[in-house]
């Protein structure tokens, strides 16, 4: 593979949807590029600021509407 095959794979690495073995391949590459690392270090800070952010809840008047769209689909 080269630098754009593994960078494809951060995303899956992130989210911890990669096989050990892609996974190991994938470290091994990061520990001799320093641009990929620099990019996935990157990647993993923006990753953790959004795992950070608050997920609000739906609104009762969203649920109404859903429902009634629903409904009228039906």
């Amino acid at each position: 593979m080269n630098c754009k095959d593994y960078r494809e794979q951060f995303p899956s690495m992130l989210n911890g949807d990669i096989d050990q073995d892609l996974r190991n391949e994938i470290e091994q590459h990061l520990s001799g590029c320093a641009e990929c690392r620099q990019e996935f270090e990157e990647a993993r800070k923006v990753w953790d600021l959004l795992g950070e952010m608050p997920q609000p809840e739906p609104s009762p008047a969203m649920r109404e509407g859903f429902s009634s769209m629903l409904s009228n689909y039906r």
